[in-house]
């Protein structure tokens, strides 16, 4: 189903979303959601304290390399059909 949505914005007539643009809303939703969450049952000064500054370094390439990854996804969509790029994921994953 996202990879279908992700096709009619990509590939849309009045309005072309980038895989830029997809990937940072997409963030911005998630983040939104999960905020309340985070704040409600993780104890921040805690975790602060847990975490080493390698820990939290590894956290930032984690994500950035995950941003890489979602916008070439979103941009190899506007080139294949989503089927085919759920088949792909799937063989990714296997």
């Amino acid at each position: 189903l996202q990879n279908v949505y992700s096709k009619l914005l990509i590939s849309g007539e009045h309005y072309r979303y980038t895989a830029i643009e997809l990937q940072f809303w997409a963030s911005l939703l998630a983040c939104i959601f999960q905020l309340p969450l985070l704040l409600y049952y993780v104890d921040i000064p805690l975790a602060l304290s847990l975490t080493s500054k390698t820990l939290a370094l590894l956290y930032i390439f984690n994500g950035f390399f995950y941003h890489i990854q979602a916008v070439a996804a979103f941009a190899i969509m506007a080139y294949i059909s989503p089927i085919t790029h759920s088949v792909a994921n799937t063989i990714k994953r296997a």
